[in-house]
């Protein structure tokens, strides 16, 4: 059971939480938000998606009430200005291609990033693993004395 004292140290917790404008709080609130929307358990969501894939489903998520209008003026902000050169230069379907590309190369490459921390941490679990067997086996045959 709780105590009153854990309760409110819980709630410090979550209202620092809340306020957190890290990246981390912000995955972290993707996950949350995955969850909630989609039926999903939570630790589901952050074993079956990486974190560019639930932001950009909260970020698509956020944009949805948004005008067309709105929604370009937002690109037009987010994005570079185009230098300037002949109109056909700039209206180029080569230039839509590249922009798909590159959004296609950082979605390959943040899932091999991300690929790359599962592995990390799994061969982390794995070492640790080893070990504690290690320590309890060790531990174990101390007890057992010696085999007759």
């Amino acid at each position: 059971m709780l105590s009153y004292k854990q309760l409110l140290n819980l709630k410090i917790i979550a209202i620092q939480n809340s306020i957190d404008e890290s990246i981390d709080s912000y995955v972290e609130k993707a996950y949350r938000h995955f969850s909630k929307t989609y039926n999903t358990p939570l630790f589901e969501a952050k074993e079956k998606l990486t974190p560019h894939e639930v932001v950009l489903i909260l970020m698509e998520d956020e944009l949805e009430d948004f005008k067309v209008e709105e929604l370009q003026d937002m690109l037009n902000e987010l994005r570079p200005p185009v230098q300037l050169g002949a109109p056909e230069e700039m209206i180029n379907s080569e230039n839509v291609a590249d922009d798909e590309l590159w959004i296609a190369q950082q979605n390959k490459l943040l899932k091999e990033q991300d690929e790359k921390e599962k592995n990390k941490q799994n061969e982390e679990i794995v070492k640790k693993t080893h070990e504690a067997i290690e320590k309890l086996t060790s531990a174990l045959s101390k007890t057992m004395g010696p085999k007759e």
